[in-house]
């Protein structure tokens, strides 16, 4: 919706508190059932990992999510964390890029799972996730070349960048009432 040449089919993975993914499928968004397809962060990437907030263990939250690569990194959490990250990591700071590394490993490890089941044109990485892509996405496409069963997918970075996710979500909504402004008006 937001510019030339983005695929009919791709999953868009971002994180904001936690990790989601928008499974986009002929242009359309793929919602589920009950609205939580797309649920990334909860996909176990260790069955035997600490317990998530979700009830599960081992949750790609738990290794991926902003408070896990903070306490990894050994750092506190401030105001700016994407930023504090990828500062620190542009710095040469290498626990940060440890911790990095091992969140791109662990986003690979749950997107391989998605890659397979679905078989997307490509992934975006996009959200906050965008501003650390130099240190996730080496491991994150190391892990799906390596897992998964068919062709590699390729792996890219967002342009509309920390913003994507909001745009895309204004976008949905003003898509719906172009489409049937009436069914719009009825609900006024």
């Amino acid at each position: 919706w937001l510019g030339d040449g983005t695929p009919g089919d791709f999953l868009h993975v971002s994180a904001e508190i936690g990790i989601g993914a928008a499974v986009v499928v002929d242009g359309g968004l793929l919602r589920g059932t009950r609205g939580f397809a797309g649920e990334l962060g909860h996909v176990p990437v260790q069955p035997d990992g600490p317990v998530c907030a979700c009830g599960g263990r081992g949750c790609l939250e738990q290794y991926a999510g902003e408070e896990a690569v903070l306490r990894a990194a050994g750092l506190e959490p401030d105001e700016d964390r994407v930023g504090l990250l990828a500062g620190r990591a542009a710095d040469g700071d290498e626990d940060v890029r440890r911790a990095l590394r091992e969140a791109g490993t662990a986003l690979g490890v749950a997107l391989t799972g998605a890659v397979n089941l679905l078989d997307p044109e490509s992934v975006v990485l996009g959200g906050e996730l965008s501003g650390l892509a130099p240190w996730l996405l080496p491991s994150l496409r190391e892990e799906l070349a390596r897992r998964t069963a068919g062709p590699v997918c390729p792996v890219s970075v967002s342009r509309l960048g920390p913003e994507g996710p909001l745009l895309g979500a204004a976008h949905s909504v003003v898509r719906a009432v172009l489409d049937d402004p009436a069914a719009v008006a009825g609900r006024a």
